[in-house]
C-alpha cells in the first residue's frame, strides 16, 4: 500500500492496476484511503477498528472518487472517525441500509398476509387487512 497526500490531480491521474485492486492512502488523514480497480473504478473510503487494537479492521466506502470529491471524503472520513472514537459504529452506505428496508418490508406484508386464515372472498386472500384486524 502506497501512502501519499492526496490531490485532485494525483487521484484523477492514478493508473489502474493489471488485475485485481491497489489501495492508496493519505497521509493528510489518516484512515482515508482510496481504492482503483482493474476496471479503472476509483472510491475513497475509511479503514478503522471499532475495539482497538485487538480487533478486525473494517472498511465504510464513501463513494466514487468521480462522484465525491477529495475535501468532501477527508470531511466525511474525519466524522466517521470521530464517531468511531466516541464510541459509535458509522451508519453503512444507503444502499446497503435501502437493501435492508425493502427487506424488512417484504417480511412485514407477508406476516400481515398470513393473518388471513379464512378469507371471505378472493380478493381478501391477496390484499392484507388494516393492521390490527383480522379477516
Amino acid at each position: 500500500m502506497k501512502a501519499f497526500n492526496f490531490t485532485e490531480s494525483r487521484v484523477g491521474g492514478l493508473p489502474p492496476p493489471a488485475k485485481g485492486e491497489a489501495t492508496y492512502r493519505d497521509t493528510a488523514v489518516r484512515g482515508l484511503e482510496l481504492r482503483v480497480l482493474a476496471s479503472g473504478t476509483k472510491s475513497y473510503g475509511v479503514r478503522f477498528r471499532l475495539g482497538g487494537r485487538g480487533s478486525p479492521q473494517r472498511r465504510l466506502t464513501l463513494g466514487a472518487a468521480g462522484e465525491v470529491r477529495l475535501d468532501e471524503a477527508r470531511k466525511a472520513a474525519i466524522k466517521a472517525l470521530a464517531e468511531v472514537r466516541h464510541g459509535g459504529d458509522p451508519p453503512p452506505s444507503e444502499r446497503r441500509r435501502s437493501r435492508r428496508a425493502s427487506k424488512r418490508g417484504r417480511r412485514r406484508r407477508s406476516l400481515n398476509w398470513s393473518i388471513c386464515t379464512r378469507p371471505t372472498s378472493a380478493l381478501a386472500a391477496w390484499c392484507p387487512p388494516p393492521t390490527g384486524q383480522r379477516c
